[in-house]
């Protein structure tokens, strides 16, 4: 944006035209990065976006929900935002009358659904009273759920060596009987190691 100021004329003795002068004003520079959230987890927009322009640094953010309304600053939204589903907001970056506007995106990543149930059943015994090693705990119904890893204890687990669960449900086989009632620490991820629900389960010794 520039301003013109015109000096009106009052004598010209030659007819000569007063001169104009023209200042020009610092543009806003906006720089912003998208992020990815989970379900449920709350982001200050302010945090992800700078302005780039050391002359513009007393300028003011806003945002919206539209480019049109950044454009006409008008229905600003709060920079403290909890999207449920991924959602697109609009920057308006102002500098006295000069703005810039820009957009970033907020993914949101489900998680897997909390209303799944888990199932522990121990391991049978042999014909000689021998607990076998085939005590297992099924997941079933966690909507979103992609992997899950398990112990006895709550640490140590990883996204990439997480078992694979179909459609939120799966059958851990194959574990040990345990000496006494020991309690299984399980975490269910959704769409990647970001997003996740823990749960635990008691199994039983035979």
């Amino acid at each position: 944006y520039t301003f013109e100021t015109t000096v009106p004329v009052v004598s010209c003795a030659t007819g000569a035209c007063c001169p104009i002068v023209i200042a020009t004003l610092p543009q806003p520079t906006i720089q912003r990065a998208d992020t990815t959230i989970c379900q449920g987890e709350s982001k200050y927009l302010l945090t992800l976006v700078q302005d780039s322009n050391p002359a513009t640094a007393n300028g003011a953010w806003r945002f919206f929900t539209s480019l049109q309304n950044a454009k006409d600053s008008v229905n600003q939204v709060s920079a403290s935002i909890t999207p449920s589903i991924t959602t697109k907001y609009y920057i308006r970056r102002s500098f006295g009358a000069c703005y810039a506007t820009d957009s970033l995106t907020i993914t949101v990543n489900p998680l897997p659904a909390a209303a799944g149930t888990i199932t522990a059943t121990s391991a049978t015994c042999s014909p000689v009273r021998v607990p076998n090693s085939d005590a297992k705990i099924d997941l079933a119904g966690f909507t979103n759920g992609t992997k899950v890893s398990y112990g006895t204890s709550a640490a140590g687990f990883f996204f990439a060596t997480a078992i694979a669960m179909t459609n939120g449900d799966v059958s851990l086989t194959g574990i040990s009987n345990p000496a006494t009632t020991t309690t299984y620490f399980l975490r269910i991820y959704g769409a990647d190691s970001t997003c996740y629900i823990d749960r635990t389960v008691s199994l039983n010794s035979t």
